[in-house]
């Protein structure tokens, strides 16, 4: 499967190859292409939009409160951060802290706490920046 990302979308290839063979009995033993095999080659294009629910650490919860706060596919919440998608949800209920480093956690593929504790810290910083920005 051939993936690559545009900026709204994530599309996928699927090819798939068959051969066919001539077979006579030698044949089918050894399963070599011959100058009489054909090669089917069929590809599949799909176009999928990828939800911030189908994300590690995303439950029904934060999903509606991203959907409240205009992220609902996972390629915008790439494009914003996590810093800045916190934001967004801190302008709505300032207790959303947790919720940071599930989105980075998000973000990555891993599990929030697999998150290392300095890389915690520089995130927590780089929020208190964002929020000093807009309330200074």
């Amino acid at each position: 499967m051939i993936s690559f990302m545009s900026s709204k979308i994530r599309v996928y290839l699927v090819c798939r190859i068959d051969f066919y063979l001539p077979l006579s009995t030698d044949e089918k033993r050894t399963k070599r292409l011959g100058p009489n095999s054909r090669l089917n080659f069929e590809c599949i294009l799909e176009v999928r939009i990828m939800r911030v629910s189908n994300l590690v650490n995303i439950g029904p919860k934060l999903e509606s409160l991203l959907n409240e706060v205009g992220i609902h596919e996972a390629e915008k919440l790439r494009e914003i951060g996590s810093v800045e998608a916190t934001y967004l949800l801190y302008q709505k209920d300032k207790d959303c802290m947790d919720k940071l480093f599930a989105l980075e956690g998000a973000i990555r593929g891993v599990r929030w706490h697999n998150i290392q504790h300095e890389e915690k810290i520089k995130l927590k910083q780089s929020f208190d920046e964002r929020c000093m920005n807009m309330n200074g």
